[in-house]
């Protein structure tokens, strides 16, 4: 069975990772397939459900220029907290396995992507990659390889200069001092930094 509908939003106010997460959790019968246009005002994208995967395809332009981008929906890069799941055994391997919180076999591309869908911007957004950092619609950096003095200078001396800043918190690698200079520096710059 394929079933069709269309969805036209405001750019302004659609946000795909809802979309997806509500449209994910509705039950698909095994022979089912679940084909959904999504007008994002740039360009459309699909997003195909069945019971075992759901894709999302965006027609907007990459960095190669083909205008095609496709994401299987999949597990958070991120460690999830389980509360319900602690004792007083166990406790302090869930405080150690949560100084890292990325798991270990997060992709870079993977985790901006979904730190982009976790700040509320859409797939369609663009992101140029600095070489340290990405610059995501001249509002938001991510760090993801590597932070320091340099880097966070690059950052700060941006054209427009970012609203908010988000860098794994491993990056830092233990240093104290590095971590509070840069907090300062953007605080001072009226810039949010956010780590992870």
């Amino acid at each position: 069975m394929l079933k069709l509908t269309k969805r036209t939003a405001n750019t302004a106010t659609l946000l795909l990772s809802p979309l997806i997460i509500a449209t994910a959790t509705v039950p698909i019968a095994p022979k089912e397939i679940r084909v959904h246009y999504i007008d994002v005002g740039q360009d459309d994208a699909i997003l195909i459900q069945s019971a075992q995967n759901t894709v999302l395809i965006d027609g907007g332009t990459d960095n190669l220029g083909l205008g095609f981008k496709s994401y299987k929906l999949s597990p958070s890069n991120f460690k999830v907290w389980r509360s319900e799941e602690i004792t007083e055994e166990n406790i302090e391997r869930q405080l150690e396995a949560f100084i890292d919180p990325v798991k270990p076999e997060s992709q870079v591309e993977d985790i901006l992507v979904e730190l982009i869908l976790k700040s509320g911007y859409k797939l369609t957004e663009k992101v140029v990659n600095c070489g340290d950092f990405y610059y995501i619609n001249n509002e938001l950096v991510v760090a993801l390889t590597k932070i320091n003095q340099e880097i966070a200078a690059k950052i700060m001396n941006l054209s427009p200069k970012p609203q908010k800043v988000i860098v794994l918190d491993r990056l830092f690698e233990g240093s104290d001092e590095l971590k509070t200079n840069t907090a300062l520096q953007m605080r001072d710059a009226g810039v949010e930094l956010r780590t992870i």
